[in-house]
């Protein structure tokens, strides 16, 4: 049971340091798109199909989008929250 628990940590710790890295991609390629096409994009996100990821279990009550903050200087923050609030941190784009 212990061995399984250290895995599973490390399996969530790999997901999260992937999806993050994919964040930042996605955000740096969007900049770069929307800099040389001056704001519009037939793969902007507008036009794109996004998803919300949720988790199924082992969080805490009401806590179940995964959210990123792509604010913070050292990287990309991931958390999970209780709805979509609209801002576009609970929305992935699947490459």
């Amino acid at each position: 049971e212990e061995k399984n628990q250290e895995l599973l940590s490390h399996l969530e710790r790999d997901f999260a340091g992937q999806l993050a890295s994919v964040a930042a991609r996605q955000a740096r390629d969007l900049e770069d798109e929307l800099g040389a096409h001056g704001g519009s994009s037939p793969s902007s996100p507008a036009r794109r199909r996004w998803y919300t990821i949720k988790a199924s279990g082992g969080t805490a009550s009401g806590r179940t989008y995964l959210s990123a903050n792509l604010v913070r200087q050292d990287g990309v923050d991931l958390c999970l929250t209780g709805y979509d609030d609209g801002s576009g941190r609970q929305r992935w784009f699947v490459e």
